[in-house]
């Protein structure tokens, strides 16, 4: 993580898990899978980057984070641990993140 926007696109990510209330579903028995678990992962980097819009960061912080991880093709240095980068679909995730980004771009 290089910059304020990024870690506040991390950071939204994690709390809009929070409020998703994505453990919770997990914990109560809803049905999960691979594809289940990405969509949740989408949701929470969309959800946490309008947070972070909110709070006065730019939006384009995820995005230049996901580029970066995807160039490198690997979490080495991109400050992303490599549980968190195995749950996290980059390519698919990057496109779908730009277009639900494009009001804040």
């Amino acid at each position: 993580i290089q910059t304020d926007d990024e870690l506040a696109a991390v950071l939204g990510h994690e709390i809009a898990h929070i409020d998703l209330r994505h453990t919770l579903r997990r914990y109560r028995g809803a049905a999960f899978s691979p594809i289940y678990a990405q969509f949740q992962e989408i949701e929470a980097d969309a959800r946490g980057v309008q947070m972070a819009v909110r709070a006065g960061y730019r939006a384009d912080g995820a995005l230049t984070l996901f580029e970066r991880v995807a160039r490198q093709g690997s979490t080495q240095n991109s400050g992303i641990s490599q549980q968190d980068a195995a749950k996290l679909p980059i390519e698919e995730a990057f496109g779908i993140l730009e277009t639900a980004l494009t009001d804040y771009l």
